[in-house]
């Protein structure tokens, strides 16, 4: 890929590379000047960096990571390699799915309940399996077995709908069906529990500038939340009432979000890339009709991108997907780490 193709496409990806085209990735905690964003806690200077699990996988730059709970073990993409891994608390790395169908692989949700792991795929231009069949074009799931890795079913979502694609991430219900966001078209994908694909919803509200929508969540009470990166909206979809859409009423916007988290206690943890780098608490009283920022933590800039809910506890991916995106073949990162997020 040329250097002037990759900028144009770092731009179109500002949620997933986590800046606006004029911040640095080199930026420091707080806006893109560097100053600290009021109310919102940050590490202090010099403080010993936060816990969590710190994981050795050279250039597999993931962006999506699922947990199973019956396990304990993670599951981390690859934006690079597009292979699957797994690792447990103490952080030893291995190939989980490797398939040459994988090209980056993004979002994940393990489904215990189904025995399968699923992940989008995509070809944001920056894999070793990238080609100009699949440059910005490709929107595909696949599923594989929860225990041996074992590709299961895989479907390929860009016949529905035309344009550019980017599957980003995913959500399941309670009878299997499986959501998915396309951040290039304002287009959510519905595949039923026999891999059967159709378009769940197409509606203009999800239209925007670079990267919209972005991570998606199922409630137990019917309904999806998904999370719109590009003006740091989140919208309730109604599951059976197929196009009853709502924008849920913020306390303020939350640009950039990337990875949603219904947590057991029922708040929605928002993962956001930029110039926030931060975490959100966001809490609903009136059945996410209107939602409130309770809590936000500030992280390290390192693109803050997914996360998830483990033993009670809230761990986020931090994959250093700058300096992926900046340059591909001289990224050289050796780790990434999942950051444990203490919301009190």
């Amino acid at each position: 890929m040329t250097t002037s193709i990759r900028m144009v496409l770092g731009v179109a990806l500002l949620g997933l590379a986590g800046l606006p085209a004029s911040a640095s990735a080199a930026g420091g905690a707080g806006g893109a000047s560097g100053a600290p964003i009021a109310g919102v806690a940050g590490p202090p200077v010099g403080s010993a960096p936060p816990p969590g699990i710190t994981v050795k996988a050279p250039a597999v730059y993931p962006e999506g990571v699922a947990y199973d709970e019956k396990t304990g073990e993670f599951f981390v993409g690859s934006m690079r390699k597009g292979v699957i891994g797994a690792f447990k608390a103490d952080g030893k790395y291995r190939e989980f799915a490797k398939d040459p169908l994988l090209v980056s692989s993004v979002g994940l949700r393990a489904d215990p309940e189904r025995g399968r792991l699923l992940a989008c795929v995509s070809d944001p231009g920056v894999s070793v399996k990238t080609s100009p069949r699949t440059y910005r074009k490709l929107a595909r799931v696949m599923s594989f077995d929860l225990k041996s890795g074992k590709r299961l079913k895989t479907v390929d979502l860009q016949g529905l709908a035309a344009g550019d694609h980017f599957c980003n991430d995913l959500a399941v219900d309670g009878e299997g069906n499986v959501y998915v966001t396309d951040s290039f078209i304002p287009f959510i994908y519905k595949i039923d529990p026999a891999f059967k694909a159709s378009v769940f919803v197409h509606n203009d509200l999800f239209q925007g500038d670079g990267f919209n929508l972005n991570g998606i969540v199922h409630h137990k009470d019917g309904y999806l939340i998904v999370a719109k990166s590009s003006d740091g909206s989140l919208w309730k979809l109604d599951e059976k009432a197929i196009g009853r859409i709502e924008g849920i009423t913020l306390s303020e916007p939350l640009p950039n979000a990337d990875g949603l988290i219904l947590t057991t206690a029922g708040d929605l943890v928002v993962i956001q890339h930029g110039d926030r780098h931060r975490v959100a608490r966001v809490k609903s009283t009136d059945g996410w009709k209107t939602a409130k920022v309770e809590k936000a933590v500030t992280l390290e800039p390192a693109f803050p991108t997914t996360g998830v809910q483990a033993g009670g506890k809230i761990y986020v991916l931090m994959a250093h997907l700058g300096d992926l995106f900046a340059n591909p073949k001289t990224a050289k990162a050796d780790t990434f780490t999942l950051t444990e997020v203490v919301l009190p």
